[in-house]
């Protein structure tokens, strides 16, 4: 919980890194941009987190009701859920939970979303429930995600910015946007890939604690996130919990029905020659039974 001009939890400026792994950012309020996270120049990397009821003001909110970024250095978010995250402000640009704009239209902006799970962000303007591109440059990849929520439009493009499929991804409403060129208004779809599924509920349970890593949506038995997800070259080898993927190719940050998990328990290191150095590692016995190449823990 925090609050901030911009920034209510983290202000990234300029040429600063940060990397988010395994938290929960909840419940910060920024006045304009970025209710949890706002980058101003600087890079981000979100890891296996949790972003719940960050907002900007209904005031003078501007965009990114969890992050927002002013940027041309690359942004990374794989294994993460936002949810009722809310860009509060009619008057606002959007981006109900991300906005993302680049800095310098003569460079390029990449951003990456892999393996996350956006459910019941909101935004007040109406542009975009989940995330919000803006300016030329902006390249934005979404892979194996899912997109949840009551708001018609869960994602935008504006100001010449793009987003683009790389598969396996899942949302409740239909994507299409409409950009007009000359004159003449046609409709595009976002999520265009052949194996994106698009109005269709994702049919996910409620948040839930598991006494480890982060709280996080569980996809139901039934639902259409389950076998969805595709291999691509960023392929993500566990889920926001540190289980092992590939039980079921589970778009989403959760594999459903994975019950592989290593945990390191000691680190020896002893630069003394002769000394033995190792990582221990166990598998809880709650867990299944795992049997790793060798070249796995190379």
């Amino acid at each position: 919980m925090g609050y901030a001009e911009k920034g209510g939890g983290f202000y990234v400026g300029e040429n600063a890194d940060l990397k988010i792994t395994a938290c929960e950012i909840t419940h910060c309020i920024a006045d304009q941009w970025g209710g949890g996270v706002d980058v101003n120049g600087g890079s981000l990397s979100v890891r296996s987190s949790l972003f719940l009821n960050n907002r900007t003001t209904q005031t003078v909110g501007k965009g990114g009701g969890a992050i927002s970024a002013y940027t041309d250095y690359d942004i990374d978010i794989t294994n993460s859920a936002f949810s009722n995250n809310n860009q509060y402000s009619e008057d606002g640009i959007g981006g109900g939970a991300i906005y993302i704009e680049n800095k310098e239209s003569s460079s390029l902006q990449f951003t990456t979303i892999n393996h996350c799970t956006f459910h019941n962000n909101d935004d007040s303007k109406g542009t975009a429930g989940a995330i919000c591109t803006n300016v030329f440059g902006v390249r934005l990849s979404l892979v194996n995600s899912i997109f949840s929520g009551e708001q018609s439009k869960q994602l935008n493009v504006l100001g010449a910015s793009e987003i683009s499929s790389l598969g396996g991804n899942v949302c409740s409403t239909d994507s299409r946007i409409e950009l007009s060129l000359s004159g003449r208004v046609d409709s595009y779809y976002l999520l265009d890939h052949p194996t994106d599924l698009t109005e269709t509920d994702p049919l996910l349970g409620e948040l839930t604690g598991f006494g480890y890593g982060t709280r996080a949506y569980i996809p139901m038995p039934d639902s259409p996130a389950i076998g969805r997800a595709v291999v691509t070259d960023s392929k993500v080898d566990v889920d926001q919990l540190g289980v092992f993927r590939g039980e079921s190719n589970t778009s989403g940050s959760i594999e459903f029905g994975s019950k592989g998990r290593l945990l390191i328990n000691e680190i020896h290191y002893d630069n003394k020659p002769g000394d033995d150095q190792f990582v221990e590692i166990y598998n809880p016995v709650s867990y299944t039974h795992l049997t790793l190449p060798t070249s796995d823990l190379v």
